[in-house]
């Protein structure tokens, strides 16, 4: 008895081990849950509560009073300002490499500026001066032979003229002896010999046969003229050819020297000594040798929020600075909006033209862009008309107050912030003039369930205008 109870005492302790290891992987599941249930709490906990109902309206745009137009810098309240980079306007050029070859010389760096026509590159170029001489050879060869056959068509020509003279002779003495041979005809025996009559009868009949014969002669030198004017026609079309030719050699040798298409500065430069360009290659710069572009008319492309790119319009007027000159401001104007947003970016890009740059600005300067108001077309306004301003309804204003404070409702998370407001003199159908504080179409809460708090997440209802 006293053997065996070791034995049961171990394998009873063994039995009391087993669950305690299988509760570890749950207890361990069971705590990562729980920490990440917290995070997820934590991370959005706000979208996770219900929002507080209110109600909403837009603030409008629409032509201001006199005291509330320009600011004291000449300008109506920014809009909004967006952050964007220096970009040819509208588009750089590439100068590319019409023929195929290596780099001989580069009279370029980057950042020059190049006047139209200027020499840029300089490509090897010994095959295409041997292909223009040996083109020069075979056009002065045809040329010759041209000439050749022009004196050969000449003296063709003159064949034919004296072929032509002598049938006329040949016509003429045949008329002749055909006359005299029916003279002496019908004449008797007692008036004229058999011998003349004979030798008058042989006489015509010579004639006929050397007119034919003359016949024969001018049908033959009119067909040696036709066929030496065929060959005139054809080495004269052979000499065109020759000349293209000589022209393609010619063309060759000009493009081994890459020059300058525009007056402009050089964005970037692609070939250095020994380098090759070729066309026609998979990779779209092959044959490229500089991006140039005109310093006098750039433009800045601007990355706007979704939130904001509905206050954008052509036309708008801005103003551009950047940290590579500090303290300057350069007047733009909105010149095109891109058809397509980004989704990823949660942006819509603008194009604003740099009215005066600077000859300092680069391209990809990074730059800060301020939108204005956009104010009346001049040539529709009546004499004394305003531009315009930020207009809310009256009743979030209370009193006589130079100032009111409202709330805005952000429409990328529904969360709210107090905004305080600088009041303008206007005051129409019920709307008070805002000269500073807010921007066009942006959510003001006009009436809340409950007590709003900064940071509030809501659920807007737009009031119907």
């Amino acid at each position: 008895m006293n053997s065996s109870s070791p034995g049961l005492s171990k394998v009873a302790g063994t039995s009391q081990n087993v669950p305690s290891k299988r509760w570890k992987p749950i207890a361990i599941s069971l705590l990562l849950l729980g920490a990440f249930a917290l995070i997820l709490f934590t991370v959005l906990g706000d979208q996770l509560r219900p929002g507080i109902q209110v109600e909403v309206t837009r603030a409008l745009l629409l032509p201001g009073t006199t005291a509330s137009a320009p600011t004291s810098a000449g300008r109506q309240e920014v809009l909004f300002q967006s952050s964007g980079w220096v970009e040819p306007d509208p588009w750089s050029t590439n100068v590319a490499a019409l023929a195929n070859g290596i780099v001989r010389k580069v009279y370029f760096k980057e950042g020059d500026l190049v006047q139209k026509d200027q020499l840029l590159v300089e490509m090897i170029s010994e095959d295409a001066d041997l292909d223009l001489q040996n083109a020069e050879a075979r056009l002065a060869q045809a040329e010759a032979d041209c000439e050749a056959h022009a004196a050969m068509t000449q003296v063709a020509e003159q064949k034919v003229v004296q072929a032509r003279l002598r049938v006329e002779q040949q016509k003429a003495a045949l008329e002749e002896a055909k006359d005299r041979w029916h003279r002496v005809r019908d004449l008797t025996n007692l008036e004229v010999s058999d011998s003349i009559k004979v030798e008058a009868e042989q006489r015509y009949n010579q004639q006929v046969a050397l007119l034919h014969v003359s016949q024969s002669n001018l049908e033959q030198a009119q067909a040696d003229l036709e066929r030496q004017r065929h060959q005139e026609i054809a080495h004269n079309r052979f000499k065109d050819a020759m000349k293209v030719a000589r022209d393609t050699a010619q063309l060759q040798k000009d493009r081994m020297t890459i020059r300058s298409p525009m007056n402009g500065r050089v964005k970037k430069r692609f070939v250095e000594p020994g380098s090759k360009r070729m066309r026609a290659m998979d990779d779209p710069d092959s044959a490229i040798v500089a991006e140039i572009y005109d310093p006098e008319n750039v433009q800045v492309r601007v990355d706007v929020p979704l939130a904001e790119a509905g206050n954008l319009a052509v036309g708008q007027s801005a103003s551009i600075s950047t940290a590579l000159l500090p303290g300057q401001k350069f007047d733009g104007e909105v010149t095109s909006i891109v058809g397509m947003a980004d989704i990823q970016r949660n942006t819509l890009q603008a194009k604003v033209r740099i009215n005066d740059p600077d000859p300092r600005l680069r391209p990809e300067t990074l730059c800060r862009v301020a939108f204005y108001p956009p104010t009346i077309d001049e040539t529709n306004q009546d004499a004394g008309s305003n531009p315009t301003s930020v207009w809310i309804p009256g009743t979030l204003v209370e009193g006589n107050q130079d100032e009111a404070t409202v709330w805005i409702v952000s429409p990328l998370d529904n969360t709210v912030s107090s905004r305080t407001l600088t009041l303008g003199q206007g005051n129409r159908d019920g709307l008070q003039e805002i000269i500073k504080g807010l921007r066009p179409n942006e959510l003001i809460v006009t009436e809340s369930e409950s007590s709003l708090d900064e940071g509030a997440r809501v659920n807007i209802e737009e009031k119907a205008e």
